[in-house]
């Protein structure tokens, strides 16, 4: 029934609403929930990162033997000949000997440098990379060749001629890197602990080279060596690339909180007295199961006292590709 009042009429037309989208509003919501993920999902890998940072910044500040907090390299510890030996012992001898030959003979080197890591609990692809490296050396209190790196990626692909250097006390403590291909148009200065620069890293640039290497190995034998559980092999047949190496091998059987690995390897150049390869496991996580890889580094061709100076690390050597 049709009302007969014109004023009634407009009331009820101006009171209609307009018509629902649905649909516009699902999707709405949808994407406000697919930016809540996204946004959650970078909350936690920043989480994990910064989580990496702390930790390696105070392992800087505890253990590193060549960093700027005033710290000195591991020493050889005079044992005790009224205790009976350890396991360990034979390898920390060869590495107390390696340490003073990269000390007293190793001014720099060059090599390819092979890695691979695990990073926020992931297994990372694998990197190679051109390496540069010229060792500290003092005289007296006084620095008078600053540890310096060049890195030059070659795998994988998509950071082939990425162009990384980092020398100890100079650029405010800053790495400068820049990015490979079309990427290539700006020089980068990071710290080397910060988010970008380890991204993908288990270590800053400043852990890099074969005395860090020993330095680490030595601080970690003399901590394990606290513990008795531990089994150590030596075999003098092991070669990298050909090279006649020592390889050691040191496996703890139990999982214990004081051990941040189930078996390492590393790989002793015979002849130079210098490390080649270095691999660590961890423990399976099912029995049967193989170990599975936490970190691996070797040095392939690797060439001492190739007589390197400040032009090659410095970011306008006409060789390297910095822009």
């Amino acid at each position: 029934m049709q009302s007969t009042n014109p004023e009634h009429d407009d009331v009820v037309e101006a009171n209609v609403a307009p018509p629902k989208r649905p649909r516009f509003r699902r999707l709405k919501i949808a994407a406000l929930i697919v930016l809540g993920v996204i946004v959650i999902w970078g909350a936690l890998q920043t989480g994990k990162i910064r989580e990496a940072r702390k930790r390696i910044q105070q392992n800087e500040r505890e253990n590193d033997p060549l960093s700027n907090h005033g710290g000195k390299p591991p020493q050889k510890p005079k044992r005790d000949p009224a205790k009976p030996p350890h396991p360990l012992d034979p390898a920390l001898e060869i590495a107390y000997r390696s340490q003073e030959r990269i000390r007293s003979t190793v001014k720099d080197y060059t090599a390819t440098m092979e890695s691979r890591e695990i990073v926020s609990g992931k297994l990372g692809a694998p990197q190679v990379m051109e390496v540069r490296i010229r060792n500290r050396k003092k005289r007296g209190d006084e620095i008078v060749a600053p540890f310096s790196v060049y890195l030059k990626f070659l795998q994988p692909r998509k950071l082939k001629g990425r162009e990384v250097i980092w020398v100890e006390c100079q650029n405010d403590g800053k790495m400068i890197a820049h990015e490979p291909g079309f990427k290539n148009f700006f020089r980068a200065k990071l710290k080397p602990t910060s988010l970008l620069a380890m991204f993908g890293n288990r270590y800053p640039i400043t852990e890099i080279g074969i005395e860090k290497m020993v330095d680490k190995l030595i601080q970690k034998g003399e901590r394990d060596r606290q513990h008795g559980d531990c089994q150590v092999k030596l075999d003098k047949n092991a070669t990298v690339d050909g090279v006649r190496c020592t390889l050691i091998r040191v496996r703890h059987p139990v999982k214990h909180e004081a051990f941040d690995f189930h078996i390492a390897e590393i790989y002793v150049d015979e002849e130079r007295l210098v490390p080649l390869r270095y691999a660590a496991y961890d423990w399976p996580k099912k029995e049967g199961e193989a170990p599975p890889l936490i970190e691996e580094y070797t040095y392939r061709d690797l060439k001492l006292n190739v007589g390197l100076e400040a032009a090659d690390f410095d970011p306008d050597n006409k060789q390297y590709n910095f822009p």
